[in-house]
């Protein structure tokens, strides 16, 4: 206690509580009607060095540990060997060192992200990913905007805000300029459509083409409950011929290059052929010659947006790709299907991202830096979290990791970050609990112990480990051990006897006190030898050994049974009293007056 008010308590079952906690829960519980927290500091000035942490091991295998740094960097480590697995840099950034160690969130960790060490991936594996904003842009790596969800809810492909029918505006491509046109890719033996309907009934009608094993069995059908209708003044290369074929050609008189769709009572089929040997595949163009080919759907199902190739293979292209259902392009496994943003560079700025917009303002960005590997969050213009090549997590001073509370406003009850000059780890709610099935250890850079709380054992508290094995401070079922001195700066009452009789420091009798003593006696002096005195005179005795002053010496009276015992020789035998046959044998060792008679 101190001013009366309790500050520390070590309970008998020997948990600590302190700040006035009565009733500590776990082994070390610290209460304040206020702000309540643990500081660790220390010395140390160079950034890169380790101020301290909180140390979790079993009694002989590390678990895990938390440590900061000089400059702010905020570590997490666990498994033995204290491998690093996350890290809160001095600019806030949340990152993870390893490659293939992925951040997981929801339950069942259905939504990951992670880096293999050659390419980032969000993974998701139950439900949507969903992505919610007002409107979404789709764009090239250059910033050229490919695709846009409006505010409307129209999907337009290269449209920005050109005008359609209102009837058929939900999906609009194109903006009044070159090529326009959708492409459809399925499997083998499965089938690609376009399905109509109104309110209550599933499909008016369609247009499907269906693969079969070779390309002239394969068919395309357009089915509707009421009439198919073409422009009447069409060419030849849009036809449908008079036994119900409906056909596509590449020139008006050739029957190469061409698509049939042949419908009749038996069968229903989408015929395709082609002279060429390399392309076999659906490629959107943003000019008409193939040199500004955009977009493309191969044939293995593979998307590229800006890419005539796999970007796993080719570095002199940039865009988006995604891989089909069966590729065998992803860098994770072949049973996963990527999806790739690859640019060409490596300069700083040479950086892949996906942006966030509302109402063509930027609320937010997520991208990959070509020249290290990183990954970077931004809110609006401003950078606010970068995962490094490294895979740190980094964010910014005074940026928070937050836990609990409301997401869309106030604090989370419990908050990391660093205020560029400390770090801090401040809890709003409750208690800030560290729990361990063994040890929780709070360690010094060097390794050397501050405080070890052994599970289910005792509490320790050492002062300069590196030098004092021993802790100073040590609970345990039955109370505490300390080693070493107790100091305490409490002030007692400054109230003095009126009558104090201290024998052991005057070594003298005062002037009230009448003293008489019959006969010479004996007694221990400051130096340990044994002096005769007379009659009389006050004896104030030592202890021979640690010469201690034991005060005014005071003894009954005593009768001498040996009468000779100041002289001892053959001589005076007969006055001692000898018992089991001892001999007497003078002159054999020091006497108490330093001369060898004893």
């Amino acid at each position: 206690e101190t001013a009366g008010s309790e500050r520390l308590r070590i309970t008998s079952d020997g948990k600590i509580g302190i700040g006035g906690e009565t009733s500590p829960e776990f082994k070390v519980t610290v209460y304040d009607a206020g702000y309540t927290g643990v500081t660790i500091k220390s010395n140390r000035t160079t950034a890169t060095s380790n101020i301290g942490g909180l140390h979790f091991k079993t009694q002989s295998t590390n678990v895990a540990y938390i440590q900061s740094l000089v400059d702010g960097t905020i570590k997490f480590r666990n498994t033995s060997s204290l491998t690093e697995r996350l890290r809160i840099t001095t600019s806030g950034n949340l990152q993870m060192p390893n490659d293939n160690d992925y951040l997981q969130i929801g339950a069942g960790q259905d939504l990951a992200l992670v880096h293999n060490g050659s390419a980032s991936y969000i993974q998701n594996i139950t439900g949507f990913l969903e992505i919610q904003s007002d409107g979404i842009t789709f764009e090239a790596a250059n910033g050229t905007e490919r695709g846009r969800f409006d505010t409307s809810g129209r999907f337009r492909i290269a449209s920005t805000a050109e005008s359609a029918d209102g009837a058929f505006d939900d999906l609009i491509i194109g903006n009044h300029s070159g090529n326009r046109g959708i492409s459809i890719l399925s499997g083998s033996s499965s089938q690609g459509a376009l399905g109509f309907a109104k309110s209550g009934t599933l499909a008016d009608g369609y247009v499907a083409y269906n693969h079969n094993s070779t390309a002239t069995d394969s068919s395309m059908v357009i089915k509707s409950s009421g009439k198919i209708q073409f422009n009447p003044g069409s060419s030849e290369k849009f036809t449908i011929t008079d036994t119900g074929i409906v056909q596509f050609k590449g020139s008006a008189t050739s029957n190469n290059n061409k698509m049939q769709i042949s419908i009749n009572d038996t069968e229903n089929k989408i015929l395709g052929s082609s002279n060429s040997t390399t392309h076999k595949s659906f490629i959107f163009y943003s000019s008409n010659t193939n040199v500004s080919e955009k977009l493309r759907l191969d044939s293995s199902g593979n998307f590229h947006l800006g890419l005539t190739a796999s970007p796993l293979s080719s570095s002199t292209e940039q865009g988006v790709y995604l891989a089909g259902e069966n590729s065998t392009q992803s860098v994770i496994s072949s049973d996963v299907t990527p999806f790739v943003i690859n640019r060409v560079g490596t300069g700083g700025n040479d950086r892949n991202c996906i942006e966030f917009r509302n109402n063509g303002v930027l609320r937010g960005t997520i991208g990959a830096i070509g020249a290290s590997n990183g990954i970077f969050f931004q809110s609006g213009t401003q950078e606010k979290i970068r995962m490094t090549a490294d895979g740190n997590l980094k964010l910014l001073d005074n940026s928070q990791l937050q836990f609990g509370g409301a997401l869309n406003s106030g604090n989370g009850d419990l908050q990391i970050y660093h205020t560029g000059n400390h770090s801090i780890i401040k809890n709003g709610t409750g208690n800030l609990i560290l729990q361990d099935d063994n040890n929780i250890v709070l360690e010094k850079l060097d390794g050397t112990n501050m405080l070890v709380a052994a599970g289910g054992d005792s509490v320790d508290l050492y002062f300069d480990a590196a030098n004092h094995s021993t802790p100073k401070l040590k609970t345990s079922a039955t109370g505490i051990t300390v080693t070493g001195e107790v100091a305490t700066s409490q002030d007692y009452p400054n109230f003095r006897p009126t009558l104090d009789f201290n024998f052991t420091a005057t070594k003298k009798l005062d002037p009230i006190i009448k003293y008489s003593r019959t006969g010479p006696a004996s007694f221990v002096n400051e130096f340990g030898k044994i002096v005769l005195v007379g009659g009389n005179v006050p004896r104030f005795d030592h202890d021979p050994v640690t010469r201690e002053s034991k005060g005014l010496l005071i003894e009954e009276s005593r009768t001498n049974y040996a009468v000779y015992s100041k002289v001892v020789n053959n001589e005076y035998a007969s006055s001692y009293n000898m018992i089991n046959n001892a001999v007497l044998i003078p002159d054999a060792g020091e006497a108490p007056d330093g001369t060898n008679t004893a």
